[in-house]
């Protein structure tokens, strides 16, 4: 009996299988014994290749008691590391299906599919469900045979397990309730056997293909050229200066070292330096977002012709000049044409992403899932690419966080985000409104550029610079950027969109004023009856977009507070066309 490709056996042994004139342990034997022989020679490929088909069809053709020998002896074939399965052109033609017989007299082996739940919990734990175990409700029966009984939706109050033994039945809609969740067993699977460890949290049931399975927390920054500061200037020039005071500095300054290290910088900078070396005082280092922040606004003004001068300039940013239709609100404009992107993972979380603080740094008090036990590493990329940066007015931003109405708004947002705490092991303080706003504007001119950039939205992922007004350096922008990896930029759809920056904000006014979920969209709540307790008026319709390019995970969004929306026209930041 031959079985067709791709299908499964329906018999234990294929009758007649003595006519191919030897047993098949002697058939066996002689495939392992000449692949062996031939494992080191380079040019024994066709015959491999010839060799491994007929021991795949071997294997299907019985799929009983030989199974687990053909098994043994086609991870023998890999252990010799055979030159052709080093290769990754060779695909097997014929595919390995586990089947199943399900009891009954009349019962016929059936495809066999993993099951696509599995239970997680808040600390990255991942674990199969002991089904038996639950569906008796921790009671012992003497044959299990469960089956998984689905209706039409598909909903888990409609899928129920069955064990046909003793008539039990259970919904999946149980799991789901926290009294009735079991204690997290501690499973790491990808770590290997030996990983699992000791969980007090509650098991969770989740779809193995769900999108909240895996969050992927990653760190970034842009790699630009830290100008030389004060201090390093003084260490250029400490044999003359360590000596200098307030009434000698000047006469320092006359000479051609000092005067060439020293440039511009005033006398009482010069001294507050001085003092700080000599007390070997550490120098003060800005946080990573605020210091990206100071070198954008610190990029000189463009000028007609000007371009990078070759591939080896890693950051290359002009400000522009004012773009037609921009509003009074947007202070200024700054194209980078050259953007690198230093990205590292550091861990990964299931259920719910974290939150992070904002300057991109995480929490340390929650505990991200590992992905090695014995590493001491974390994978990082490079991204070279482009992006526009858009500057915010801080004085009016700061008059539109103080308005009354925008206070209001801040409190139902404030006490979302503290029910959410309560849920979560964060400590972090309330963002603020600002965040909400930099935030959900960035979707809106995302959502706009990508339909006439020449990148889809995927490929176009945000950068927020945030700190709040009393911050010794507030900000108030948002960097626009793609790129890829192991390639050596873009082709400059991006920044060429920056010049039109006035007429997408324009089309993003008129675009988010209505979502086609409005006024549901529009008159939900963070205190609301559901868990959405970070997002204000926001959507799949208006604001939510692919999670590889938003940092935040579509959370923290408000559309009310940047465009007039149903029930909430007081609280926007661009209230009026501006054109």
């Amino acid at each position: 009996m031959r079985v067709p490709d791709g299908g499964a056996a329906t018999g234990d042994t294929a009758p007649g299988s003595e006519e191919h004139g030897e047993t098949d342990d002697a058939l066996e034997l002689s495939f392992a014994e000449t692949i062996r022989e031939h494992s080191q020679d380079l040019s024994a490929g066709v015959q491999a290749r010839k060799l491994l088909d007929e021991m795949l069809e071997l294997s299907a053709r019985h799929h009983s008691a030989r199974d687990a020998k053909l098994r043994a002896l086609l991870h023998g074939i890999r252990e010799h590391q055979c030159p052709l399965t080093r290769g990754a052109a060779w695909k097997p033609r014929r595919v390995i299906l586990f089947s199943h017989r399900c009891s009954g007299g009349d019962a016929k082996p059936e495809r066999c599919v993993p099951v696509r739940f599995v239970s997680a919990c808040p600390r990255g734990h991942l674990s199969d469900i002991d089904w038996t175990w639950w569906t008796h409700e921790r009671k012992p029966c003497e044959a299990p045979q469960l089956k998984l009984e689905e209706g039409v939706s598909g909903d888990f109050s409609d899928i129920e397990v069955a064990c046909s033994t003793c008539g039990k039945r259970r919904r999946l809609i149980d799991m789901t309730h926290k009294e009735q969740q079991d204690r997290c067993e501690g499973e790491r699977p990808w770590l290997g056997l030996e990983a699992r460890e000791r969980c007090d949290e509650k098991q969770r049931l989740l779809v193995r293909t769900a999108s909240n399975g895996y969050f992927a927390q990653t760190t970034s920054a842009i790699t630009i050229p830290e100008p030389e500061s004060l201090r390093r200037k003084v260490q250029s020039a400490w044999n003359i200066l360590q000596s200098a005071t307030a009434e000698t500095l000047p006469a320092f300054r006359t000479i051609a070292q000092v005067q060439a290290a020293l440039g511009s910088a005033s006398n009482a900078e010069v001294l507050a330096a001085i003092t700080a070396e000599r007390e070997h005082l550490p120098e003060a280092v800005p946080e990573i977002r605020t210091a990206e922040w100071l070198q954008f606004l610190a990029q000189p003004q463009e000028k007609p012709g000007e371009m990078p001068r070759d591939r080896t300039e890693v950051f290359w940013a002009r400000r522009i000049a004012r773009p037609q239709g921009l509003p009074p609100l947007v202070e200024r404009v700054v194209l980078a044409r050259r953007l690198r992107e230093v990205q590292a993972q550091v861990g990964f979380t299931r259920l719910e992403p974290l939150t992070k603080d904002l300057q991109g740094r995480y929490d340390l008090d929650v505990a991200l899932a590992p992905m090695s036990l014995h590493r001491d590493w974390v994978p990082v990329t490079e991204m070279q690419g482009e992006g526009m940066l858009l500057v915010l007015d801080e004085q009016q931003v700061h008059a539109w966080e103080l308005s009354e109405p925008v206070l209001r708004r801040e409190e139902v947002l404030r006490a979302g985000y503290e029910r959410w705490r309560q849920g979560s092991d964060s400590k972090l303080p309330f963002p603020g409104v600002r965040l909400y706003l930099l935030h959900s504007l960035a979707h809106l001119l995302m959502t706009q550029v990508a339909l006439e950039c020449g990148y889809p939205a995927s490929s176009i992922r945000e950068r927020l610079y945030c700190a709040p007004h009393s911050d010794a350096v507030p900000m108030a922008g948002i960097l626009l950027m793609t790129g890829t990896t192991g390639a050596e930029g873009t082709l400059g759809g991006l920044v060429e969109e920056g010049r039109r920056l006035g007429q997408h904000l324009a089309r993003a006014l008129e675009d988010a004023r209505l979502c086609s979920n409005d006024p549901v969209c529009a008159h939900h709540e963070p205190t609301g009856r559901d868990d959405r307790d970070l997002e204000g008026a926001a959507c799949h319709g208006c604001l939510f977009l692919p999670e590889c390019s938003c940092e935040r995970f579509n959370q923290y969004l408000d559309r009310a507070l940047v465009v007039p929306t149903l029930g909430h026209e007081d609280v926007a930041f661009l209230k009026t066309p501006w054109t």
